[in-house]
């Protein structure tokens, strides 16, 4: 049995009979069917809660992160997991960010931060996923915001040079500061 057609992985069974076999198949693609019919009836999704995957995910990730990574993830990390820590993973579904993006919007925040928080949210559930904890990730297909892209202001040409002079002038030559006037 193929699980998606010719060149996927095989799924190899041995019956002393052809009814077990096609019995088996039968089987087979019902489980396929109503997995996908209803994901969030997994479950080891009702079961986890946020939180203990998200500690999961801290403490086994935490690794990779790089020192100034480390300090915005748990920053994050502490503002998120008091609020949704107690939900149970099935919650997470593209809906369910939608909505967090609405509140998150009507609160003030900037898409890029917004997005930043969400990330969490799916890095955590990713990791979870990839480690066989949970089936899969129920937010998976949820789109970010678009952020803002922001015109870059350059310097006429008068201002780099009233800069120059002033940088000049407080970092003369001989300052051991001096490189600041250089670059």
């Amino acid at each position: 049995l193929r699980l998606d057609g010719r060149g996927s992985s095989r799924v190899r069974r041995r019956f002393d009979k052809k009814i077990e076999a096609e019995n088996f198949v039968k089987e087979f693609h019902k489980e396929q069917l109503d997995r996908i019919q209803n994901p969030t009836q997994s479950g080891s999704l009702l079961s986890r809660l946020f939180k203990d995957e998200a500690e999961y995910w801290f403490t086994s990730a935490r690794v990779k992160f790089s020192s100034g990574h480390l300090i915005r993830m748990e920053s994050i990390y502490r503002d998120i997991l008091p609020k949704y820590g107690h939900l149970t993973i099935d919650k997470f579904t593209p809906e369910f960010l939608t909505r967090y993006q609405s509140q998150e919007k009507a609160r003030g925040l900037e898409n890029s931060t917004i997005n930043r928080n969400i990330q969490i949210f799916t890095s955590v559930l990713n990791h979870s996923a990839k480690h066989r904890r949970i089936p899969y990730n129920p937010c998976f297909g949820h789109s970010k915001l678009k952020e803002d892209q922001y015109e870059m202001m350059y310097w006429e040409k008068s201002e780099a040079v009233s800069f120059l002079k002033f940088a000049d002038k407080k970092y003369p030559k001989g300052h051991p500061d001096r490189w600041v006037f250089v670059v």
